[in-house]
């Protein structure tokens, strides 16, 4: 049984920690980059066998198995031996962290009363409702920015199995900034916000719903310069990362800054071959310079009753999976229609396959999916 006086908390976000008492088990003797992979790799598996083979893929891709499977043995003894006594404490942890040996496949099991930081971010995000005075959002956010301290396993080696993770956290965490921030906002705390956001840009700068908060909390403090350059820095980098424009939101607000009256939007009417002159302009006008192959691909995902996503992870999924100059929409719960710059026929069938391997990749369990894509040549708007 566990000492209940050595209260084990495990940090995954950021780089990977485990704590007691809130000091890091291996302040003083501290694991080899190897030993940390591979208590990566088995807590991100935890309760979950992992064949040797699967370990050494990850851990020494591309090497002899039957060697390394030997090397694996020690590390995996090593671990043991940094949790049990040869750690900050010299105190047997092995009853909190349990490696289990079955018939050469290695399973770690983690105690009940061990506290990861994921959990606790995750039931903070979802009580804002429970927040409506000012104190008590400033100390929200401050607890949810000390938490969050980067990105999920952000130094892990497995991209392929902690991406849809850290998409996960993510979004959560826009989520329930971008709330307490709109209250605060209401409030008219605008620097406040500023000083919130300044601190959340140093781990990710691109969120629409953030920055929008961020430019108006800005031009009401009269910070216009300082929005013009964080508008321009945004500006640039989004078009570097997702190759489109800024939303219409950010848009207007740039406009405001510069003195350019924008006009209410109201949703406007054509006819077909309007709307097809109109596309066709978009289209020639994103390819720019010669005229471009272009192809529009359908992609829909059909997910087996056990997996189980939230709502718009077939975003995330696609971000991976289409190149940053490739233009998309979501049509349908898991099904999206895209746009493929400078896509020839001869390669269809290795666009699809490259797209199947970047869904398989970036979403561990979308393995269990059913894939459809169907890629044809567009030429103009028919």
């Amino acid at each position: 049984m566990s000492d209940t006086s050595m209260k084990l908390y495990i940090k995954l976000f950021g780089d990977l920690d485990i704590l007691c008492n809130d000091r890091s088990i291996f302040e003083e003797r501290h694991l080899t980059a190897k030993l940390k992979s591979l208590l990566q790799y088995l807590i991100i598996n935890r309760g979950t066998t992992c064949k040797p083979e699967s370990i050494i893929s990850e851990l020494w891709p591309g090497t002899e198995q039957l060697e390394r499977k030997k090397v694996l043995q020690t590390y995996v003894h090593r671990l043991r031996n940094a949790i049990s006594k040869k750690n900050s404490f010299s105190y047997d942890f092995s009853s909190y962290f349990t490696i289990i040996n079955n018939k050469g496949n290695y399973q770690l099991e983690i105690a009940d009363e061990v506290e990861f930081d994921t959990d606790i971010f995750i039931e903070l995000a979802g009580k804002i409702s429970v927040y409506d005075d000012y104190h008590g959002l400033i100390w929200l956010a401050g607890r949810l920015a000390e938490i969050y301290e980067g990105h999920y396993l952000s130094e892990c080696q497995f991209e392929n199995l902690v991406k849809r993770q850290q998409n996960y956290y993510l979004q959560n965490y826009c989520g329930a900034l971008a709330s307490i921030l709109e209250k605060l906002e209401a409030m008219g705390k605008y620097e406040d916000i500023i000083v919130i956001c300044e601190s959340f840009f140093a781990i990710e700068d691109l969120n629409d719903a953030i920055n929008v908060i961020f430019l108006r909390a800005l031009i009401k403090t009269q910070q216009n310069t300082y929005a013009i350059r964080h508008y321009d820095y945004i500006d640039k980098k989004i078009r570097e990362t997702y190759g489109v424009n800024p939303s219409n939101e950010m848009s207007d607000l740039y406009r405001q800054l510069k003195g350019v009256h924008t006009p209410v939007r109201e949703k406007a009417r054509y006819d077909e071959d309007q709307l097809k002159d109109i596309i066709n302009d978009v289209i020639t006008s994103h390819i720019r310079g010669e005229r471009a192959k272009y192809a529009l691909a359908r992609i829909h995902l059909t997910l087996p009753p056990s997996v189980k996503m939230q709502d718009g992870f077939i975003v995330d999924v696609m971000k991976c999976a289409l190149r940053k100059n490739d233009m998309f929409t979501q049509v349908g719960k898991y099904t999206v229609m895209a746009l493929l710059l400078d896509a020839k026929e001869e390669h269809y069938e290795t666009i699809k396959r490259r797209i199947q391997h970047e869904i398989k990749m970036s979403f561990g369990e979308l393995n269990k999916a059913k894939i459809e894509i169907s890629v044809w040549a567009v030429d103009h708007v028919v």
